[in-house]
């Protein structure tokens, strides 16, 4: 049986958007744990609320460090070769259909 389709609405109750993340940090933290393992690779999630002062990790935080400095080592070059914003992505897709 597939899923409904989520709604995507700004949710009000202060309690109930807390309670949402939650469970979206929850399904995110999961799905990179996953793509961790299937396809031999290291990734981590950071993620910042306005109302924490440190940012909050999925992975132990001293993988994550590791994960960063491996990043920050890297050339410029390299960091940026596969980064795409939305402009790029779409600019991809809309050629890909022109072809």
């Amino acid at each position: 049986m597939t899923r409904k389709k989520v709604d995507l609405v700004w949710i009000a109750n202060d309690s109930d958007r807390k309670a949402c993340l939650k469970k979206m940090k929850d399904g995110l933290g999961k799905k990179v744990s996953e793509l961790s393992i299937l396809c031999d690779v290291s990734a981590a999630v950071i993620f910042y609320r306005p109302e924490d002062t440190e940012p909050k990790m999925w992975l132990i935080p001293s993988k994550v460090q590791e994960i960063l400095e491996r990043f920050n080592n890297m050339l410029e070059m390299e960091q940026t070769k596969k980064m795409m914003n939305q402009e790029t992505y779409m600019q991809g897709r809309v050629s890909k259909l022109g072809d």
